[in-house]
């Protein structure tokens, strides 16, 4: 459980990093995280993967 939390931590690290790659303040792209994961865990959830989604 402790290495998922640490790969989420990083993976949500690096999309706002990936996002200020294209030229947009860090204003923007702070929201990056908060938008990207939602989506991804209601898509896996709809897909049928096992992930507890809270």
């Amino acid at each position: 459980m402790l290495l998922y939390v640490g790969v989420e931590v990083m993976a949500e690290n690096i999309i706002g990093i990936y996002g200020q790659g294209f030229g947009p303040p860090l204003s923007q792209t702070r929201f990056f995280t908060s938008l990207t994961l939602p989506l991804t865990l209601t898509l896996t959830a709809m897909l049928g993967d096992t992930w507890p989604v809270l």
